[in-house]
């Protein structure tokens, strides 16, 4: 059976590895399901994202097979989301865990793998709509009385 891993010494195929929830209630990967090979319909990981538990810990690289999370079999991207889902808010030390059975890299579709995660718009127009939503707004009732207007 698997030990858990917080930091790995060598990356053995089956482990477990115990991710802490990161900023966001995320531990930052992005799952594919796989379309051919040895692990087709299996839930395999595509996407690590920078500053996340899941590539801090150097014990999830792109490619890894995910047969568990948290015990409970995934076979379905859905599933693996919902099982990495923060359920204890803020403040809890709840863990994942994550049971890597293999690596299948050479199946990942070169054009998805680490590619980088889509940007939020950039427009003119969208950076103008975010700049007013957080402008500072007048509190209400409380108008500054104009020296120029007569009482």
């Amino acid at each position: 059976m698997p030990t858990p891993l917080s930091v790995p010494l060598e990356l053995e195929y089956p482990r477990i590895v115990r991710l802490y929830h990161g900023k966001h209630f995320k531990i930052g990967v992005d799952f594919l399901v796989l379309k051919d090979g040895e692990y087709k319909g299996k839930v395999c990981i595509v996407r690590l994202h920078e500053g996340y538990p899941a590539i801090k810990c150097g014990a999830v690289k792109v490619g890894d097979v995910v047969s568990k999370v948290n015990d409970v079999e995934v076979d379905s991207i859905a599933g693996a989301l919902e099982q990495c889902k923060c359920k204890g808010g803020r403040g809890t030390d709840e863990v994942v865990e994550v049971t890597i059975i293999a690596n299948a890299s050479a199946h990942v579709p070169a054009d998805v793998a680490n590619a980088p995660a889509a940007k939020e718009a950039s427009s003119p127009i969208a950076k103008l709509t975010r700049s007013l939503s957080f402008s500072k707004k007048s509190k209400a009732g409380k108008s500054k009385r104009n020296v120029w207007e007569d009482d």
